[in-house]
């Protein structure tokens, strides 16, 4: 187990004089490229969770609600759903 045992908390501005804490209990992985910078953690509440630019993006609680709510309609609706695009996709959770 590579994961790093971490005590600290991740903050994110949610609006003007609105903040939200995120107790981070481990880091999976931690990188930044010339475009974003990239985190991948465990959290008390959310459970795993990706983070870019400091800002979550999905985590392991909720991230069916989107994926689902995105994915389900077109492929329902699609006939013979065999080869398919994914645009953006950037969490590689839809794929």
């Amino acid at each position: 187990d590579k994961s790093i045992k971490l005590g600290l908390q991740l903050m994110e501005n949610q609006a003007e004089g609105l903040r939200r804490h995120i107790q981070v209990d481990e880091l999976y992985f931690s990188g930044k490229s010339a475009f974003q910078e990239n985190a991948v953690v465990k959290t008390t509440t959310f459970g795993r969770a990706l983070f870019m630019d400091k800002q979550i993006q999905s985590s392991e609680i909720d991230e069916f609600i989107y994926h689902e709510s995105l994915v389900k309609p077109a492929m329902t609706l699609h006939s013979n759903p065999k080869r398919v695009f994914i645009g953006g996709g950037g969490e590689f959770a839809t794929a």
